[in-house]
């Protein structure tokens, strides 16, 4: 009996689950696709690729890891624009190429599916995909959703190729850190963000806070100079994190980036650009950012486009600035991130700082989306929402000196 020669493969909510699914596929193409019970879109996408395989498969060059059986891809940005307008993608996958992807820990994605989207932008800048002789071209939307918007943005960091960089500066305009525990299926996306920033005069902390899985080995993965790994054996808390990573740092201003979330590509270039004639009383710079919220069914989606330009920081809600870039002499005015609080710097200790540091300095905005945030369930601050009265209780408190309330850029 010989092996079929397409077969349907069924994405996993994470990395190591897809590449165990895929071990059980012996075709020589595979359909990627999420796990649907009969929907009739992937049923007639399945009939479509059979279709085009038949008449174009023998003719596919070997090297090929992907057949395109969609509108003819010309460009970069067409394949993007196709990616935002088409569901499910027009295209069948090598296994092979599929294992050897979700083997390699650098390809992190904000969820399952941006997978494939992930593995399609790489295989088209390789020239790895093969296209079939289509003439068909795609008509691009002209109006788009924010939830568009906010895709395009992810893809844009996709679509940056891992190549480490050959000048590394001594006085970097901007230290970005990012601490973590437990983070080693995250964590390697935000790192691209950063790699793929437009604006390259910068160097990245990366705080692996005592993690017991594989996030140091994350890490680790990508070889670019300018990445920096404080590795810490037992975990100290958010605030110990990046207090260790303030050591660290050579950057006039400290951006703090979660490892969960992500920069828009152009994010340093629009704060570099606002940092030039700032006044050296501001000691926060702000923006505006992507909101996401992980579905229970794990898929990630875009809720808005959130212009922060105020914040609240009282006894009975805090709204802190996001994302933060700090002024390193504001930070160390202050002593970094305070560790004494009830919760020892673990918890709030945006709120902390933020309340210490505009006491003598201000808060500028950034009138851009710079940054993606997402909202998980299961993360240490939503798990603990109900905590804040007591904590602020206790922390304004003893603390009255410092400036608290509505605060307008």
């Amino acid at each position: 009996m010989t092996d079929p020669i397409i077969s349907v493969a069924f994405q996993g909510t994470q990395r190591l689950q897809s590449l165990h699914r895929l071990q059980g596929v012996f075709a020589s193409w595979c359909l990627w696709i999420p796990y649907v019970a009969d929907d009739p879109t992937y049923r007639r996408l399945e009939l479509t690729a059979q279709t085009h395989l038949a008449q174009w498969g023998t003719i596919c060059p070997k090297e090929a890891v992907a057949l395109w059986f969609g509108p003819h891809i010309d460009s970069l940005d067409t394949l993007i624009s196709v990616i935002l307008d088409r569901h499910p993608l027009p295209v069948l996958w090598r296994p092979d190429f599929m294992r050897k992807y979700f083997s390699d820990v650098r390809f992190s994605t904000p969820s399952a599916e941006f997978d494939e989207y992930d593995a399609l932008l790489m295989s088209y800048q390789q020239g790895f995909m093969h296209q079939v002789d289509s003439v068909n071209t795609h008509r691009r939307t002209i109006t788009r959703t924010e939830s568009q918007h906010a895709l395009q943005s992810a893809l844009r960091v996709l679509a940056n190729p891992l190549r480490p960089s050959l000048h590394v500066n001594a006085n970097p305009v901007i230290s970005i850190v990012i601490p973590a525990y437990n983070e080693q299926d995250r964590i390697g996306f935000a790192i691209r963000s950063v790699l793929a920033q437009l604006f390259t005069n910068f160097e990245l902390i990366c705080i692996n806070d005592g993690s017991t899985d594989n996030t140091k080995k994350s890490i680790a993965a990508f070889s670019d100079p300018r990445i920096k790994l404080v590795d810490l054996v037992e975990n100290r808390g958010k605030a110990a994190a990046l207090n260790e990573a303030l050591k660290h740092a050579n950057g006039h201003f400290l951006l703090e980036l979660d490892a969960d979330d992500w920069l828009d590509v152009d994010a340093l270039s629009h704060v570099a650009q606002h940092m030039q004639w700032l006044d050296k009383r501001i000691g926060i710079i702000s923006g505006n950012y992507w909101l996401w919220r992980t579905a229970r069914s794990g898929q990630l989606l875009c809720q808005r486009l959130v212009h922060n330009a105020s914040i609240t920081l009282t006894e009975r809600q805090a709204h802190p600035p996001i994302p933060r870039i700090y002024r390193k002499e504001a930070l160390t005015a202050v002593g970094g991130w305070p560790l004494d609080d009830m919760s020892s710097g673990r918890l709030y200790e945006d709120v902390a700082v933020c309340s210490m540091i505009l006491k003598d300095f201000a808060l500028s905005f950034v009138a851009k989306p710079i940054y993606n945030r997402v909202i998980r369930q299961d993360s240490i601050s939503q798990r603990n929402n109900d905590q804040y009265p007591a904590w602020a209780a206790d922390w304004f408190s003893r603390h009255k000196e410092i400036h608290y309330g509505r605060i307008r850029t």
